[in-house]
Formats: C-alpha cells, sequence, structure tokens
C-alpha cells in the first residue's frame, strides 16, 4: 500500500467583515453571505413567503454543540500544501495523511461510503464498474497508527450483473458494519442489506429492503442505538420522465424490513441532478431526521426547480416536510446533501444552481442551520462561484460531520474551469474568545479530470478526528485521509 502526504492551496474562509483571498484552481475571493429564502411550510407543495436570514459569519452565534460537558475541543491550526503529498512544509503539519486504500478501480465507480465502529474499525464501500459488469468493494481496517493493513471483501459480479452498483454503509457497536447495496442485474434488481461482524468475512446473509429497484437509484443508510435500521431507496418509474417515489423501510434488530410511509410520491428525477439522494441521521432521542433533494416543479425552459427539505419521524409518521431554502423556487437547491445535528440544532449542507444566470453559469455550496421546527432556517454561502455549465451533470460533492464539540467539518470536491478540482477540508474551531472561525486545508489539488468526477465521504470520531474516504476522477484511485494527532 503507498501512502502519499497532503498539501493545501491557501484556501481560506473569511469573516462577514474581512475576506481572505482564497486561491485554489482560480477561485475568487468573495465575501461569505446570507442567503433568503428557508420556512416550515407545513406540508404545502408551494411556496412560502421570502425569508430573510440573519447576517452571519461562523463566530457571530453561541457554539452550536447543545451539550455542555463536552470538553474544550482539541487545538486546530491550517496547513500549506497538501495532504497527500509526502513533502510538507511544517513538520506539525506531518500528522495530516493520506493512504491510498484501491489503486484498481478500472472504469469508474458511482458512489463512496464511509463508516466507524465504536471498537474503531472503518469501512469504506463502493463499486467497481467493469463496463458489462461490475463488483462490490468493502475495504476495512482500523488506523490507530499510519501503517495499519488494510483488507477487502469483494462481492464479483458477471456479465450484466453489478453487486453494489449504489452503495451506503453505517456502524453499529459493539463492532458491526451495515453494508445497504442496490444488486443490478442489466436495467433493475435488489436493494439489500448485509453486515461485516467484528471484522470476519463472510458477510451476512441479505435482508431484502425493496425488491426490483430501477437503476440509477439514491440510497440513504443510519443505525440507531437498539440497532433499528432505517434505509431510503428512489423507487423510479417505467419510463426516463416517469415520476417517482422516496421509500422508506425500517428494521428492527432481528426482525425483517417493514414499510414506512413514502416521503414524496410525486418526484421527477429527470429535472434535477440527484433528486430523491438522503441523508439520514439519528437524532439524540434515537428519532430519525431526514433531509432530501426534493424535485417535482417544472419550468417552461431549464434549469428545472428543486429544493432541500427536511422530515421528522415521529412514530410511524413523517413530520410536515421543512424546505430548508429555495422558498421562491429558483433554481436547483439541494443537490448532495448532508445532515448533522448536534443537540437540537440541525444543519443541512448542499448546493444550489440559481435559475437565469447570465455568462458562465456557477453554484453555491450553502449551510443552513435551524432548532426548532417551525424556525426560520439561518442559510450561509460558505462558497461561490463554483463553476456549473451542466447543472443536470455538477461535479462537485460535499460530505459533513459534526464532532461532540458541535463543530461542523466538511469534505469538498470544487471544481475549476475545465473540471480540474481540489478536494478541501474545511472545519469550525473556537478562538480564545469562544467565538467559532473556519479552518481549511487542501487534501488533495487534483481529483477531478474532463468527464471523470470524483467521489467523497467523510465521518469523525469522538477526538474529533477526520476520516476521508474519497475517489479521485484522475487516476480512478480510491484514497483514505486522516490526521494522526488526535
Amino acid at each position: 500500500m503507498q501512502m502519499r502526504g497532503w498539501s493545501r492551496s491557501g484556501l481560506a474562509v473569511s469573516t462577514m467583515a474581512a475576506c481572505v483571498a482564497i486561491a485554489v484552481a482560480g477561485m475568487a475571493c468573495s465575501e461569505l453571505k446570507v442567503a433568503e429564502d428557508g420556512a416550515n411550510d407545513g406540508g404545502s407543495d408551494e411556496p412560502d413567503a421570502e425569508g430573510q436570514g440573519e447576517e452571519r459569519d461562523g463566530g457571530s452565534r453561541p457554539a452550536p454543540q447543545d451539550g455542555g460537558d463536552a470538553g474544550e475541543p482539541p487545538s486546530d491550526f491550517a496547513c500549506t500544501g497538501t495532504w497527500v503529498s509526502t513533502s510538507k512544509p511544517k513538520p506539525e503539519c506531518a500528522p495530516r495523511q493520506v493512504r491510498l486504500i484501491d489503486d484498481n478501480v478500472t472504469v469508474d465507480a458511482t458512489d463512496i461510503s464511509i463508516a466507524r465502529t465504536p471498537a474503531g474499525r472503518i469501512g469504506i464501500v463502493f463499486n467497481n464498474e467493469l463496463g458489462e459488469e461490475g463488483e462490490m468493494r468493502l475495504w476495512h481496517f482500523v488506523p490507530n497508527k499510519p501503517s495499519f493493513v488494510p483488507e477487502v471483501v469483494l462481492e464479483p459480479g458477471s456479465l450484466g450483473y453489478h453487486p453494489g452498483f449504489s452503495t451506503r454503509i453505517a456502524a453499529s457497536g459493539p463492532d458491526v458494519l451495515h453494508i445497504l447495496a442496490h444488486n443490478v442485474n442489466d436495467a433493475s434488481g435488489d436493494v439489500v442489506l448485509r453486515r461485516l461482524e467484528n471484522g470476519k468475512v463472510p458477510l451476512t446473509p441479505e435482508d431484502l429492503v425493496a425488491p426490483g429497484v430501477k437503476r440509477q437509484t439514491q440510497l440513504g443508510l443510519a443505525v440507531d442505538s437498539e440497532g433499528t435500521v432505517y434505509a431510503s431507496a428512489l423507487l423510479r418509474g417505467t419510463t426516463s420522465t416517469s415520476t417517482a417515489k422516496l421509500a422508506v423501510r425500517q428494521k428492527v434488530a432481528g426482525g425483517s424490513f417493514t414499510p414506512l410511509p413514502d416521503i414524496s410520491t410525486s418526484l421527477l428525477p429527470h429535472l434535477a441532478p440527484g433528486t430523491g439522494a438522503a441523508s439520514l441521521v439519528i437524532g439524540p432521542s434515537d428519532q430519525l431526521h431526514l433531509v432530501y433533494h426534493f424535485c417535482n416543479l417544472t419550468a417552461s425552459e431549464p434549469p428545472s426547480r428543486s429544493t432541500p427539505r427536511y422530515h421528522l419521524l415521529a412514530g410511524t409518521g413523517w413530520s410536515d416536510h421543512k424546505t430548508v431554502d429555495n422558498q421562491t423556487v429558483d433554481g436547483l437547491s439541494g443537490f448532495s446533501p448532508r445532515l448533522v445535528l448536534s443537540g437540537n440544532r440541525k444543519y443541512a449542507a448542499y448546493f444550489f444552481h440559481k435559475a437565469g444566470q447570465v455568462g458562465v453559469p456557477t453554484a453555491d455550496l450553502r449551510l443552513a442551520t435551524w432548532v426548532l421546527d417551525a424556525d426560520l432556517p439561518s442559510v450561509e454561502i460558505l462558497d461561490q462561484g463554483i463553476p456549473s455549465e451542466d447543472p443536470m451533470y455538477p461535479a462537485y460533492r460535499v460530505a459533513m460531520a459534526v464532532d461532540k464539540f458541535g463543530l461542523i467539518h466538511l469534505a469538498i470536491i470544487r471544481p475549476s474551469p475545465g473540471n480540474i478540482g481540489t478536494l478541501e477540508y474545511r472545519r469550525q474551531m473556537r478562538d480564545a474568545s469562544g467565538n467559532v472561525k473556519w479552518l481549511s486545508d487542501i487534501v488533495d489539488d487534483n481529483v477531478l479530470a474532463g468527464n471523470a468526477n470524483g467521489r467523497v465521504d467523510m465521518i469523525v470520531d469522538d477526538k474529533a478526528r477526520p476520516h476521508i474516504a474519497y475517489l479521485s476522477g484522475v487516476d480512478l484511485k480510491v484514497r483514505y485521509a486522516t490526521r494522526y494527532d488526535r
């Protein structure tokens, strides 16, 4: 296994009052802005009145952690260079490293997903497409030192058969990895759940989640403290322009999957990229929270319209949907949705491609936050001017996690003109006065190439240590990034 190091291109995130120059792949510096829109609309599909978020940067509100006994977060600082580089400008940046995990991805992977068990085992799952067939790959390891030895579990395919064409992974105690996989045979196939227990092969037998699901689907997965598994899947219609529904299934420990009420039955995936993509999160009281990309509004000309939506599972029913952003329905909002919780506070990250742009189209990366269901979300633009010439095939991606101190961590694939892109690790820290500021490192400065996109996922552990899995579109290799100083 080859190790590569880190580096950074000086990408810094500023406050509203003072913007620090950003010099990554031609990204120009501009103020972080607070976006408009966002409200709880009580289940109606009609846009609500436009709302104005409060002006703020990372340090203008109290620390987001609702608990009071997490202690002080570990100290942090930004590093120059890239993490993937073996040569670090500063010795104190040496613990930030990238490890090559899989150098044999033949064609492409449709997604990548990472999880960590309480025992410290990391699982990374993705598919390896070989043209007429594919295979699912699950790498697992305990990264307690840089020289860890990863192991792989392969689910091989055959002509026309693609196991794990789409996948998600989650973890539960003490050392269980749950793998949700869409096993495609030609144009459709079953969504199933299997487990890797205590790192021992083989995987457990398949639990059927949903039969005969058409490709491409979107998957979501979460496991609560009692071992109850929640899985979501986008169930497409019979044609490319048919409506689809977002279905959620529940499985208690020792039982079988049973349906919960569908989230939406009128989605139009062909009008917005990633429609039906869902981020499932278990809250402090073991309740399921969900953010997904919603689209069923048509337009007389492109781009189409979409919004990020939030639901809470209360018993066996869903709360009225909350439109997180884009109340005026002015473009594509909600691509690559991610949700995290810190106590009762919710954070949603996603991309927004505004309609009717003049010149070269671009997108924003946005972060919305709220506490109560009736709250107007406060929406902050974390990045803007992201190249997005064809909004139906975006190259940008985001993954998000929150640590026990209530600080947000982001892993961002950001394209520049020509689809050359970087993988940025951005996170919050508190200064001596307790104000929250953003720090940024560049993990890899070359993860996109032509039509080959990158993929990324991230978690953080109880030491606020990041664990980032990514596929580079440049060389089709899967890598794992972390830091060994926490």
